[in-house]
């Protein structure tokens, strides 16, 4: 299906794949400060609380907005890449718990880094 389509086709992907990164930058906007402070106050760069909560409640209804317009405008393609993403976000419960079972903490790692990272 994700093979031969149209150019319009994979365009309405692209969109969809964009907008949700795109919602995913405005909840770490608005979260930021409370979730990671540390990171927050070492910022270069900081918008001010209302600004943080104008453009990243903005940007989140945009967002949102477009990709139920991409969805509606190919219902098929909306459906098979949301089927890609329930399948990642399984692999990812399921990688967790497997590393959680060796004694890991997946969620610590990806909050912090590893010990590897430079």
């Amino acid at each position: 299906m994700l093979v031969g389509g149209t150019i319009r086709q994979y365009a309405v992907l692209v969109v969809i794949s964009v907008m949700l990164l795109q919602a995913i930058m405005a909840v770490t906007l608005l979260r930021l400060p409370t979730v990671l402070p540390a990171a927050f106050a070492g910022a270069g760069f900081k918008l001010g609380r209302p600004a943080r909560w104008i453009f990243g409640l903005l940007t989140l209804i945009a967002s949102i907005g477009f990709s139920f317009l991409a969805v509606a405008d190919s219902l098929q393609y909306g459906i098979v890449y949301l089927g890609v993403l329930a399948l990642g976000a399984l692999y990812y419960l399921v990688r967790r718990r497997v590393v959680a079972g060796r004694g890991g903490d997946l969620d610590r790692v990806l909050r912090e880094g590893s010990a590897t990272e430079g």
